[in-house]
């Protein structure tokens, strides 16, 4: 398709809005390509960076960032500089679809939101495009700080050299590059964290987690430099709660420890009301 074709669809049709939903490290900047090839998509929005045909054109990587938190802020476009520049590259481009990853929902219109962009055209969960077993490798490579970016290691060594662990080729119609890195942010140990910036941590856990989970009241303390935390919740019906909410708690706990190196003793969990 010509940038002509492309600037004219543009014009009648608008931008479509591919949102691709899932957990953090069940395998998303992985499927990334696979999906634009699949539906014709040129251009991708993933954690902080605008992505075209494989070529950082705008943005920075999240996972350059040298603690969790000011990764979570650079995905969300948190910064206006950095928000801006992504929009203004995004409406000097002619394609006529974007692909916007994001952990849910809520976030991916967070981003829309941000940039401008319309709402969301077709949800495509990972779950829908990933085995449970592929998911579980992904979440695997994650855990051992082993994160990708899908663009070629060309690309990202421009940007961010100090974080390339090495590259890998998937198959599609073509043959995609991707980069392996590990970001910054898992080779940091403790870092200083105000008790703003770890109730924000928590309030991002639990959205990730479940964005259908809303938060009445979190508290947070703090004894001998041992962590508790206490939530209370609305919770949506039709989950099992006791398996879900203990699952909740391991994974706040889990997230909070290995990325901020505090010692979390505990997460109390209430709920309010069922929704």
């Amino acid at each position: 398709m010509t940038r002509l074709l492309e600037n004219f669809l543009r014009k009648v049709v608008g931008l479509r809005v591919f949102a691709l939903i899932g957990k953090s490290g069940t395998g998303k900047s992985f499927r990334a390509r696979l999906i634009a090839e699949r539906y014709h998509i040129h251009l991708i929005v993933d954690d902080g960076l605008l992505i075209r045909d494989g070529a950082l054109i705008a943005g920075r990587s999240a996972k350059s960032e040298k603690n969790y938190l000011s990764a979570i802020k650079t995905a969300v476009f948190d910064d206006p500089q950095h928000r801006l520049e992504v929009s203004e590259a995004i409406k000097k481009e002619t394609v006529t679809r974007v692909l916007v990853l994001g952990t849910s929902l809520r976030m991916v219109r967070l981003l829309l939101e941000r940039l401008g962009l319309p709402d969301i055209d077709k949800v495509i969960k990972i779950e829908d495009v990933a085995t449970d077993a592929e998911i579980q490798e992904a979440e695997k490579q994650r855990r051992r700080g082993r994160h990708v970016i899908p663009a070629p290691t060309l690309e990202v060594s421009r940007q961010h050299p100090s974080i390339i662990l090495g590259s890998f080729t998937v198959q599609g119609k073509s043959n995609f590059e991707k980069t392996m890195v590990r970001p910054v942010f898992h080779n940091t140990g403790r870092i200083a964290l105000t008790e703003t910036g770890l109730r924000e941590m928590v309030l991002h856990c639990v959205d990730e987690f479940d964005a259908d989970l809303a938060v009445v009241k979190l508290r947070l303390f703090s004894r001998r430099k041992l962590w508790r935390i206490e939530l209370t919740l609305d919770a949506p019906y039709g989950r099992d709660l006791p398996h879900h909410l203990q699952a909740l708690q391991n994974f706040v706990k889990n997230h909070l420890e290995r990325y901020t190196g505090l010692e979390i003793s505990g997460v109390d969990v209430e709920i309010r009301r069922i929704m």
